[in-house]
């Protein structure tokens, strides 16, 4: 565990992985006293990690039951970013008659060979995500029941959105939002305003978006959440990515007022406090709501 000389763009405390030299090296940083990582409600982990180059590599997250190796399922996913990311480890098809209660991280996995001994370093594992949505999540496909919008008077500062089911950049999972920005370096648009119910609750107050960016100038991108019976009663928050093409977003509304009702939600893509933007074109896809316990390093 380091608490300092961690990469730039740390937050608090992270673990560090240095890869032994099999392929297959990994660490067992958790198993939990009660419950479990996933369930049939909910199969979605993610965990934010620093890699240290550009080059393909394979990041594994194995679940099992801590009393019986055999009963266990692997989630692979791989990323060509440098430096800190969020990736998401879908566990969709697990045996939920198992029980799901250690995991371990794989870092540059191989199976077969080795491996050079780089540093790795970890942070900010989510799991047992619950829903306050339909799935959880606004996901643009045709069996999406949040009711989200796109285009017309969704749209404001000039942007312009639609939903797009082909010709999406490399790496889409089906359908997902288009977002042409405006001259405004406040436009945004709002695309999602609920009939009932919230997006953040007390002890849910983590949302995450998969987004994609044109490239790797610093941008903030801005999620904003309001009563929409009352737009002063609202909560911002701003994260900054440096990456270009598909990457998931944390946004974190710890410290939210919880006596107003956070109800729409409004995005805002290279957000300027002041001044204007260009016209270029972002992408956003699965918008996630929900609480996450998290192994706080």
């Amino acid at each position: 565990m380091l608490s300092s000389d961690a990469p730039a763009g740390a937050r608090g405390n992270v673990a560090k992985v240095i890869n032994g030299a099999e392929g297959w090296s990994g660490t067992s940083f958790m198993k939990l006293t009660n419950g479990e990582f996933i369930n049939a409600q909910s199969e979605q982990m993610s965990v934010r990690v620093y890699v240290p180059d550009s080059a393909s590599h394979v990041i594994k997250l194995k679940l099992e039951d801590k009393t019986n190796g055999n009963n266990n399922k692997e989630v692979d996913v791989t990323t060509t970013q440098a430096g800190w990311q969020t990736l998401d480890f879908n566990f969709t098809g697990a045996n939920h008659s198992l029980t799901y209660d250690k995991a371990s991280i794989f870092f540059d996995f191989k199976t077969s060979g080795g491996h050079a001994a780089a540093t790795y370093y970890f942070d900010d594992v989510a799991y047992n995500i619950k829903p306050l949505q339909i799935n959880g999540q606004v996901s643009f496909e045709t069996n999406d029941t949040s009711g989200y919008g796109l285009g017309g008077s969704k749209d404001f500062g000039g942007n312009v959105s639609s939903l797009v089911t082909t010709e999406a950049p490399e790496g889409a999972t089906g359908n997902v939002a288009k977002v042409i920005n405006g001259s405004e370096g406040w436009s945004g648009t709002t695309f999602l305003s609920l009939a009932g119910g919230e997006l953040i609750s007390a002890g849910n107050e983590r949302i995450s978006m998969k987004v994609y960016m044109p490239d790797s100038a610093a941008r903030v991108v801005k999620l904003k959440l309001e009563d929409k019976a009352n737009a002063s009663n609202n909560k911002e928050v701003d994260v900054t990515t440096t990456a270009a093409g598909w990457q998931t977003l944390d946004f974190d509304f710890a410290g939210a007022n919880h006596s107003h009702d956070y109800n729409m939600a409004s995005v805002f893509f290279d957000f300027k406090a002041s001044g204007g933007h260009s016209n270029a074109a972002y992408y956003f896809d699965d918008v996630k709501f929900g609480s996450v316990v998290s192994a706080v390093l």
